[in-house]
């Protein structure tokens, strides 16, 4: 995902202060593997993935070099005892309602190649994200998160990724009331721009609403494009997928804890010094440089048992963000700031 891409400068030397404390991810929408950045906390790198497409979760398991990444095919969602999933089963509702596929160039596109796709190996298959004509796992024997993860003992958990094309809001809701006891430091999900006001819709302003009300802040979004099949516009891709020109029809949202914010002082005095480390280390991959430092100054004091916190903000500047300014350190860049230095202004 591409609010997950970038390179965390302060990893290699905060993983080394981490107490054999695992960085724990859950993965749900798997397919293509872990993205390279989450390797970035190894040695410590603990990651459960799920998918439904049987070959691929193989696949993956069969190349993966470290013994703490499990790849599980299944469906994940609801039990159906769960409050919304017996709504949304009640009102017979679709995951996204007003949805403009049928009048999309690429839903016209993957008619043209209908064909084609018949011939596709597996591999080809995945990269095109045809998962209905894969072997997928049994739907009858769903995957609950909440389930899972107390069945497999795990306390803690860093980071969850959700990208199911359809129940993502549904996927959410399954760890709704463990998001706080297991110390989530952050989520990504799948968004839809289009929809109905329904609360029980999968899109954005729902999901926004629900990552509010468990304390989360937008730190990032995308938005996707998709034009109508009156008047096709190119793709952004080697493959029908999102174009250059077009309604916005999908994109990702990153949440993440605000540790520093005055209204989480109670969950920041409850978190340990390595939830701390690792979400520094999260705002530098989501491209969050000043959102790290943030929360380096503010638990200074804490940090500097275990780390040095000036080395730790010097880093943070030598960034290539912060490179216009022409400053040697921190302090430096910082001062220039305040000193209203015209680098700072285009």
């Amino acid at each position: 995902m591409e609010v997950l891409s970038n390179q965390s400068l302060l990893a290699p030397s905060f993983i080394s202060h981490m107490n054999d404390e695992p960085f724990v991810l859950i993965d749900v929408g798997c397919s293509g593997g872990i993205s390279d950045e989450w390797r970035a906390f190894e040695p410590y790198l603990h990651a459960y993935g799920f998918d439904p497409n049987i070959q691929e979760c193989l696949r993956l398991q069969s190349a993966e070099k470290n013994d703490e990444v499990k790849y599980i095919s299944g469906f994940v969602g609801l039990s159906p005892d769960h409050p919304f999933k017996q709504r949304w089963e009640k009102e017979k509702r679709e995951f996204t309602t007003n949805s403009p596929w049928d009048r999309l160039a690429v839903a016209r596109t993957s008619l043209l190649q209908k064909a084609k796709h018949a011939a596709l190996d597996h591999k080809e298959k995945t990269e095109h994200n045809h998962w209905a004509s894969m072997e997928l796992a049994d739907s009858d024997n769903t995957i609950f998160l909440d389930q899972f993860v107390r069945e497999n003992d795990i306390n803690s958990v860093d980071f969850i990724k959700i990208d199911v094309d359809g129940a993502d809001f549904e996927v959410m809701h399954s760890l709704e009331a463990d998001l706080k006891r297991l110390g989530v430091l952050g989520v990504v999900v799948e968004v839809n721009w289009i929809g109905t006001d329904h609360p029980a819709e999968h899109s954005f302003h729902n999901t926004d609403r629900f990552m509010r009300a468990a304390g989360y802040d937008l730190y990032d979004i995308t938005m996707r494009r998709y034009s109508m099949v009156a008047l096709p516009g190119r793709y952004d891709l080697t493959i029908p997928a999102q174009g250059l020109i077009g309604r916005p029809l999908q994109g990702d949202a990153l949440y993440l804890r605000d540790l520093a914010a005055p209204q989480n002082t109670d969950l920041a005095a409850a978190i340990s010094i390595e939830k701390i480390l690792k979400l520094a280390v999260l705002f530098e991959i989501a491209g969050q440089p000043d959102s790290a430092a943030d929360l380096i100054l503010t638990f200074s004091e804490r940090l500097n048992r275990v780390i040095n916190v000036s080395e730790a903000l010097d880093t943070l500047a030598s960034g290539p963000a912060f490179s216009f300014s022409g400053a040697t350190s921190f302090d430096d860049h910082v001062n220039r700031f305040e000193n209203d230095d015209p680098s700072f202004y285009r």
